[in-house]
């Protein structure tokens, strides 16, 4: 968190520390709340109560006629990462045209900077008065850094359930056991519902079925513990079994290897305990007071999965390596093109990417500068379409945030395609705003011509500029040392751009264009599929602070069937179809079995809300009303209840029901009690695509038969009962679906359905996987006609007939091509129907699943139209490989994945025609010649498939954003020609011309005359060329290096492509290189989704600035997270010993003669409050399994990953208990990697927590593992539970390390394809195939652990 400099000292401290007292009264004053106008994005500044929720740790605002516990917006402190004083983020910027906007004082402004992820949303702010403002940023400030610095485990979990608490009662103090049930499943706990209502009685002290806080909190500790943790590794450390004791505790300590962080007191361990335990609400432990301190077995569990137990050595959270080595000794944080928050296409610039990097503790940043308006040059991914940003203001953000995570040098890296006068503009600004900051001379006591860079400690607090520089002898234009081709080459990550825009490639199979974004750069074609509506604005991509409405606090909604307690129940019917009837039908046919008392619920007939109780007795079926009587609550206010009886009244049917199951209904004539559910109707069992025999492996040679989308059956599960699947074809494989079922309900992800058949009728709707609908179920009948050789008929529906019709349309044609028993056929050229039941299609379109109906006429399937006619002597038949081998290629996406195996599309040397494409289907018509000056080639007309469109281009039913012309370009090889679609005739003109001009010179800077030759040949103004000292960018070459040695203020550059060709193959060189000299590496071109590659190969081999995209959540940043965790997150660690000084180190293979390898046991034993919530996408109860993987150096990387088994259906607190072995030979490069996935209902995964260290940070024992998002930042309570223990190898000879890993690495690969056939075995649920893959890969892994111990020895 950081504050404005000018009221708070380095550290975003308040200068003038506050008393406790002080503090109390602010505080109080926050929880009263305050008037304050709050600056929206969409409509004007507007009054609003801003308030501060003491026991949530949150701040909420709402409106002031609303009530006051509906709330508009909630910050949780834990997210705040900046407060500012002043107008200080955009929400003021974008209203600074408003008549009224200067009574907004500065002094009277903050804004507050807070999320989980790269962006950051903002509440921007204007206090009544500079009194009030002072106090909310005094406020803030100390509650911010209590609550994020707060590591107790029971003041953290009292937080998160008053949150918890709060979102079931915005308008009430209690709650219902409805609302804990609909609660539940929010946090992935599962328990069954007479679990649930047991622990709400037990809970619930007064008893009238409500539950104030303190019971609620009871509840969720009860539901928390799982006993089996304790019982299975702890109780062995009590001296009684059931406390631990103070000795206990200590003797637990010192087996950890932890007595020293209590100073080995008994008074100081103590106190500990007592203050761990303490009631996080009282101030005093009377209740709690003993001498010694004791852990009952819940208590010491919470220690466990606490931050005080936590995996990483708290001594790494401060610096904590030798910060006094050259520069070249150390890895520097490094961030690619800074600035983006998103692609790299079309996202939005924005300077607070800046501020979130050097606060992540990012030491080194980029800026791509390019001429501006005004003189100022703008920051920006250039020639394409992302937005601009001031040069001034990235500078002024950057000193305003370079120091406050990290006290260590920030190295600026320019990618400067300015002309001379900007450049000489941003010399100016680097030295008016960064003042002392910037480094524009040698530091005191250091020559230029010395040996090595001087080391973090002597550059702390400096700002260093990356740039080129002029040649020493700059006044001597006519000097040798001037190497003009250098100079003239901007720094650049990607090249000079040339030219960027929307072209076309033409889906041939689809008959129709496809967008693309291409980019002409350095004789290269660059592309990436973009979809003009998908393009969202600068404004649009921002965030909303008023999403946040969406984690306000929500009550359970009343009147929602599926909240009710009964619903999910077996006794209630719901609304039986046939109502009275049916069920005196169902009573007649069980009641005889189940005996008086026999009985199930429904929907009234006659009485709507109210409900019937149909019960058998004594051979007859009686029906009992149960009416929705009005009465007065607690509260006074109006309540519906549940009567049966009369005087008798239930808060919920499920009460009643419940009641009359253990309490007789009394009358006159009879007392009965209603103990035997009639089970529900299995409507299911009679349809068609229900078969109750069938297997998996039956059910996948079934669908195998049947090529088709959407083909599907329903068969119970063969993995467990009670459960059942879905097997159908979607995306051209065979995929299945876990249905559970809850009492009455079937349940698929978060959905609910009534039945088997309202769920397949839904999904024959509405897309179950991707755009996928159930459309053909596997029948007799379709299993008839495939025997028989016949073409599948149309899709049968289980609903209506008269809604085939409107399914027809949802339904998606069919990816999958036709097996062998199928027709398909390729037209050879373009056709218009001329009836309703005709197909039309262009040239090369593909028609499948075709049925020659005559001679002349066929029925096929194309373009979302299924079996239509079609002429046959139009088409030929193909093959089912051939017509694969054509989708591929000449698909849109084909196009673009040929290309982008090639990385990049070279048009050097390329000839290019311009032709005209015509709106018509059949054929192209004959234009006239185009006269222009700038075409050397005549323009012609060509035959190709264009968009469906009838009449001429210049009409009005044309579709938008359609090529009207082609440009073909033949590349020099002559082997192969891309054809790209452009909108209009001057845009194709302009990429001819860019595509046959690429290799002229580049324009000269139009104003001269103020600057000297040597400027002016090398575009390097001398005024920035000062102001670079130690970072002198200059082009790699290795002959130049090895010829006049390594100097170490030059710097080079490379792209991914470029270090994989030569780092990778030449290690021990750049190794050399790198104890000296400094490089950096940046992602290559193609990554214009901003994904990031490995760094670790480029670290091993000693790069120190690999730039990576801070804004993407993938793998890569989250190991570069880890990497800088180890020295106090400062973005700076110190390389091992052996890359710093010449030894045998080779990162190809490992030589141990400079470290001992490690055998790492991890046993994965628990987790708690595994979270789905930070997902932008919707998911059901989590399934989740751990995946554990060492990434470091190539023998270490190499088949070290380990996976648990899926707990299914348990995200709470669930218990895995699996041990695992891994092997690491350099562990000063190895990285730890714990990642969560949930295992859905297709089983398929998804990542929904991680946590990454480097291995030389992590303490051994029983370890609490804190989870992360994407992003790497904490999930509030979410943690494993884990045990960790490792072993040092003794060294060995080099020649029995490379025999052991030649032979080593044999099994791995082998044990890498036995994972990924027991990967596809699970999916197919073939437990024979995986039983026989474990078998062998843990026959495999036996061999590798016996010969790495075996090596031991040596």
């Amino acid at each position: 968190m950081m504050l404005s400099p000018s009221a708070y000292s380095d550290e975003g401290a308040p200068t003038n520390e506050l008393s406790f007292q002080e503090l109390e009264i602010i505080i109080g004053h926050l929880e009263i709340g305050t008037v304050v106008t709050k600056f929206f994005k969409n409509k004007q500044p507007d009054k609003r109560n801003l308030l501060f929720k003491r026991e949530s740790r949150q701040i909420v605002w709402y409106k002031e006629m609303s009530k006051r516990n509906v709330y508009e917006g909630i910050i949780d402190l834990r997210e705040v990462k900046e407060i500012r004083t002043g107008k200080s983020s955009r929400d003021f910027e974008r209203w600074n045209n408003l008549p009224e906007y200067a009574k907004f004082e500065d002094n009277r402004c903050l804004a507050v900077f807070y999320g989980r992820e790269f962006r950051l949303k903002t509440l921007s702010i204007c206090a009544i008065s500079k009194q009030e403002c002072d106090r909310w940023i005094e406020g803030l400030h100390y509650l911010t850094r209590d609550t994020c610095n707060t590591i107790s485990y029971p003041l953290q979990l009292e937080r998160w359930i008053w949150k918890e608490f709060y979102n079931m009662t915005p308008d009430r103090t209690t709650v219902t056991l409805k609302d804990v049930k609909v609660f539940l499943p929010l946090i992935n706990c599962q328990i069954p519902k007479t679990r649930l209502k047991e622990v709400f009685h037990e809970v619930n002290n007064r008893n009238n079925g409500e539950l104030s806080f303190d019971e609620f909190a009871s509840l969720c500790h009860i539901l928390t513990y799982d006993g089996t943790i304790y019982h299975t590794f702890f109780q062995k450390f009590s001296t009684d079994g059931v406390i631990i004791s103070l000795a206990d505790f200590q003797t637990f300590l010192a087996e950890q290897g932890d007595s020293k962080a209590f100073k080995e007191s008994d008074l100081v361990t103590a106190m500990f305990m007592r203050d761990f335990v303490r009631d996080p609400r009282r101030s005093t432990v009377a209740d709690q007071d003993y001498e010694e301190g004791f852990f009952t077995a819940k208590e010491f569990m919470s220690y466990m999965f606490s931050q005080h137990n936590e995996l990483l050595d708290p001594k790494h959270k401060v610096v904590n390596q030798d910060m006094d080595q050259p520069l070249s000794h150390y890895w520097i944080a490094s961030s690619h093109n800074t600035y983006l928050t998103g692609d790299q296409l079309k996202s939005m610039s924005s300077v607070e990417a800046y501020a979130r990097c050097l606060m992540l503790g990012c030491r080194c940043v980029e800026l791509d500068c390019w001429d501006g308006p005004d003189g100022i040059p703008v920051i920006y991914h250039g020639n394409t379409i992302t937005t601009k940003i001031s040069f001034l203001d990235v500078v002024k953000t950057i000193r305003d945030h370079a120091f406050v995570t990290s006290p260590y040098p920030v190295i600026l890296s320019l990618e400067d395609h300015c002309c001379l006068t900007q450049q000489t503009k941003m010399a100016a600004i680097f030295e008016e705003i960064l003042g002392p900051m910037l480094l524009k001379t040698p530091i005191p006591h250091q020559k230029m011509d010395q040996e090595m860079l001087p080391s973090p400690n002597e550059l702390k607090g400096k700002i260093i500029l990356k740039h080129k520089k002029l040649p020493e002898k700059s006044t001597d234009t006519t000097s040798q040392t001037v190497e003009q081709p250098e100079c003239c080459i901007a720094d650049s990550d990607s090249g000079p751009l040339e030219k960027n825009g929307i072209l076309y490639l033409e889906d041939k199979v689809k008959g129709e264009w496809v967008s693309h974004f291409f980019v002409l750069s350095d004789a290269k074609m660059y592309y990436t599929k973009f979809n003009a509506k998908d393009n969202q604005t600068e404004e649009e991509e921002e965030y909303e602070e008023d999403d946040t409405i969406s984690m306000a606090y929500q009550p359970v909604p009343e009147g929602v069937p599926e909240y009710e307690l009964h619903f999910g129940e077996v006794w209630f019917h719901g609304r039986l179809e046939g109502g009275r009837i049916r069920s005196e039908e169902l009573l007649k046919q069980y009641g005889p079995s189940l005996g008086d008392g026999a009985f199930l619920v429904r929907n009234s007939d006659n009485f709507v809300g109210d409900f019937s109780l149909s019960f058998w007795r004594q051979g007859k079926v009686y029906h009992l009303r149960i009416r929705r009587p009005t009465r007065t609550g607690n509260d006074g206010k109006p309540v519906k209840m549940y009567q049966l009886e009369n005087g008798v009244y239930f808060d919920s049917l499920y009460s009643l029901v419940v009641n009359y199951r253990i309490n007789p209904l009394k009358s006159p004539s009879f007392s009965i009690v209603f103990n035997n559910p009639v089970p529900q109707p299995s409507t299911h069992e009679r349809m068609k695509w229900y078969h109750p025999t069938k297997g998996q492996a039956e059910a996948v040679e079934l669908l195998r038969s049947i090529p088709n989308d959407g083909a599907f059956l329903v068969r119970p599960s063969d993995k467990e009962s009670g459960t059942f699947s879905i097997s159908f074809r979607a995306e051209g494989e065979i995929k299945h679906c876990r249905i559970k079922q809850e009492g009455r309900l079937f349940i698929i992800g978060s959905a609910q359905f009534e039945s088997l058949v309202d769920l397949i009728n839904y999904y024959e709707v509405n897309p179950l996987y991707g755009q996928v609908h159930l459309r053909i179920p596997v029948t007799d009948d379709i299993l008839t006609q495939i025997e028989q050789g016949l073409p599948i008929g149309e899709p049968t529906c289980n609903s209506d007939p008269s809604a085939k019709e409107l399914k027809q349309d949802l339904y998606l044609v069919s990816d999958a091509l036709m097996g062998p028993m199928g027709i398909t056929v390729k037209s050879l050229q373009s056709y218009q129907s001329q009836e309703d039941d005709e197909l039309s299609f262009p040239k090369n379109a593909i028609i499948k699943n075709v049925k020659k109906v005559d001679q002349h006429w066929w029925r096929g399937d194309y373009g979302g139209r299924l079996q239509y006619l079609f002429m046959a002597n139009l088409t030929q038949e193909i093959d089912s490989e051939e017509a694969q081998r054509f989708l591929e290629e000449n698909s849109a996406d084909g196009v673009a994945n040929g290309l982008q195996t090639k990385e990049s599309y070279d048009v050097a040397g390329a000839e290019v025609e311009l032709l005209k494409l015509q709106a018509s289907l059949v054929r192209a018509q004959s234009v006239s010649k185009v006269e222009s000056e700038n075409v050397e080639k005549v323009e012609r007309s060509v035959s190709v498939n264009v968009p469906e469109y009838t009449t001429s281009p210049s009409t009005e039913n044309k579709p938008s954003g359609s090529p009207e012309w082609l440009l073909r370009v033949k590349l020099a090889s002559k082997t192969e020609t891309l054809e790209l679609g452009v909108e209009t005739r001057e845009d194709a003109l302009e990429w001819r011309k860019a595509i046959t001009s690429i290799s002229g010179d580049p324009l000269e800077p139009q104003d001269t005359k103020n600057y000297s030759e040597i400027e002016i040949r090398c575009r390097i103004s001398k005024a920035l060329s000062d102001q670079v000292v130690y970072c002198r960018a200059k082009h790699f070459n290795q002959e130049r290096i090895v010829g006049e040695g390594r100097n170490p203020c030059e710097i080079s550059s490379f792209s991914e492509i470029k270090a994989e060709k030569l780092m990778l193959y030449e290690p021990k060189f750049f190794l050399w290189y790198h104890q000296v000299m400094l490089s950096r590496l940046y992602p290559k071109a193609t990554r214009m989704d901003s994904s990031n590659y490995s760094p670790m190969p480029f670290w091993n081999v000693g790069s120190q600035i690999v730039a990576l995209n801070y804004q993407t959540p993938d793998k890569n940043m989250q190991i570069n997270e880890a990497k800088f965790l180890q020295n106090g997150k400062s973005g700076y660690v110190l390389k091992p010993s052996y890359m710093r000084k010449t030894s045998d180190y080779n990162p190809s293979y490992c030589s141990l003669s400079d470290e001992d390898p490690v055998s790492l046991v991890v046993k994965i034993i628990a987790a708690r409050h595994l979270t789905t919530r930070h997902l932008k996408s919707k998911r059901g109860i989590v399934s989740p399994y751990v995946e554990v993987e060492v990434i470091g150096c190539n023998q270490d990387s190499i088949s070290n990953k380990r996976t648990t088994k899926t707990i299914p259906d348990n995200g709470f607190n669930p218990f895995w208990d699996e041990s695992f072995q891994l092997h690491i030979a350099r562990p000063s490069l190895a990285i730890l990697r714990f990642a969560v996935y949930d295992s859905d209902m297709f089983g398929e995964s998804c990542l929904i927590a991680q946590a990454t260290y480097p291995l030389a940070c992590i303490r051994r024992g029983y370890r609490s593992v804190p989870l992360k998002n994407g992003f790497s930042e904490l999930l509030e309570m979410s943690s494993l539970l884990i045990l960790l223990d490792h072993q040092k190898r003794k060294k060995e000879s080099f020649s029995m390390v490379s025999n052991t890993v030649l032979l080593q690495k044999d099994r791995a690969d082998r044990l890498r394809e036995l994972q990924a056939q027991i990967s596809e075995a699970e999916l197919r649920e073939d437990d024979t195939a995986v039983q026989l893959a474990r078998a062998e890969f843990q026959e495999i892994e036996s061999q590798m652990v016996e010969e790495f111990h075996r090596m031991a020895y040596y």
